[in-house]
């Protein structure tokens, strides 16, 4: 038996990566030849996959494909036209009416759609990492849907934090968090609109930190150093892309986590708040009610700033408050785990 999954780009450290590496070693434990095969790869992860190219050769009737997909591209053809059981892996793809004023984004996610739709009747059984992209498959006309969440491994998080950004953040200031792309679907301009309410006029000694990579969307990343100018609120820091390392520290050192996100097919961070044991108040778009679960603290409605910024007062200050927001996040994070994830898989495979 041989199980393959192709990926368009290969990365260690990323939701979709670390995700295939996982189902990859699953695979081999279940006694599949089990591997990855790629268009595009780290340098960091050369020895976790092999180039497309090796895929044509190897592939047989006895072989389950698995086609994780979050852009178009011709791995779509290469699995539609694989020989044994195909399996489509959705991760989503951001609408185009969220990428307004990013006309080449928008393009490649109307393909991106496209290709998707084309694929119903070509696989034998699509999976979603969220409900929310199920329900999406279930639209398209997918038929024999199931939702298996993305794989974390939570040992990446057991590391020491940094200490360089222990000691340059070592006061006490309440750190407001949100990790995600900077990119105007994620909102992270409607987040420092909530910030500068909450410092100015409910805790004058907090921070906002916004992680996540801006490559392609400098514009909007300028736009949000601006719009913090502004506002006149010092306080946020926006250092791109960061480390495993100066990730966990965040999280850490974190007192809330917020997001205001109008759309997301699964929102890792979500998960890793649950681990951090950080309060989360989120909007609630997309996938993040299904992935909280009944836990956090979710609304509908962004524009009482007032009342969302005493609601961030109250999850940081009321202890007893606080400290149930954890204990239902902590029980969420069971289903999760690395164990239930690898039970559906297992499921799935020897179907």
């Amino acid at each position: 038996m041989k199980l393959a999954q192709l990926v368009p780009r290969l990365h260690r450290g990323d939701a979709i990566g670390d995700n295939a590496i996982a189902i990859r070693d699953l695979g081999k434990h279940l006694g599949f030849d089990s591997r990855i095969f790629y268009l595009d790869c780290d340098n960091d992860a050369l020895l976790d996959g092999e180039p497309i190219g090796h895929y044509h050769r190897w592939c047989d009737r006895s072989t389950t494909s698995i086609l994780h997909y979050a852009l178009p591209s011709s791995l779509s053809h290469v699995f539609s036209d694989s020989p044994g059981r195909r399996f489509l892996l959705y991760h989503n793809i951001t609408p185009p009416i969220h990428l307004l004023g990013y006309p080449l984004y928008q393009k490649i996610a109307m393909a991106g759609r496209a290709e998707l739709a084309s694929m119903r009747n070509t696989c034998d059984k699509a999976f979603a990492d969220s409900e929310f992209n199920r329900d999406e498959l279930d639209r398209m006309g997918f038929r024999n849907t199931e939702v298996i969440p993305i794989y974390l491994d939570f040992d990446r998080y057991r590391i020491p934090s940094d200490p360089v950004l222990e000691r340059m953040f070592e006061d006490d200031f309440a750190n407001v968090l949100y990790v995600g792309r900077i990119t105007p679907n994620k909102c992270q301009h409607d987040l420092i609109r909530l910030f500068s309410v909450f410092k100015h006029y409910v805790h004058p000694k907090s921070r906002l930190v916004l992680i996540g990579k801006y490559d392609g969307f400098e514009t909007y990343y300028t736009q949000l150093v601006k719009l913090a100018v502004q506002l006149g609120i010092g306080d946020v820091y926006m250092p791109g892309k960061v480390s495993q390392q100066e990730l966990v520290t965040w999280y850490r050192k974190a007192a809330i986590f917020v997001s205001m996100s109008e759309h997301e097919g699964f929102c890792v961070p979500l998960v890793e708040s649950l681990h951090f044991r950080v309060p989360v108040l989120a909007f609630a778009a997309g996938a993040v009610p299904g992935v909280l679960a009944g836990t956090g603290v979710l609304f509908h409605d962004k524009h009482d700033r007032v009342l969302l910024a005493e609601t961030m007062e109250q999850m940081i200050a009321d202890i007893d408050l606080r400290a149930s927001l954890i204990e239902h996040q902590t029980q969420r994070l069971a289903d999760l785990s690395q164990e239930s994830v690898f039970r559906l898989w297992n499921q799935a495979l020897s179907g």
